[in-house]
């Protein structure tokens, strides 16, 4: 909401876009993460 505000028109669909795939990134990333983990493990797949 900020970037709309402060940034031109024409970037803001930009930054849009990157900030999406930085979030599902790290979300991603992070899932991947808590399923190693062996407790966490146990519990969604047995």
């Amino acid at each position: 909401m900020l970037a709309a505000y402060t940034l031109p028109v024409d970037v803001v669909p930009a930054v849009h876009a990157v900030q999406w795939f930085a979030v599902l990134a790290v979300l991603l990333v992070a899932g991947q993460v808590w399923l190693r983990l062996p407790r966490h493990r146990a519990l969604v797949f047995s």
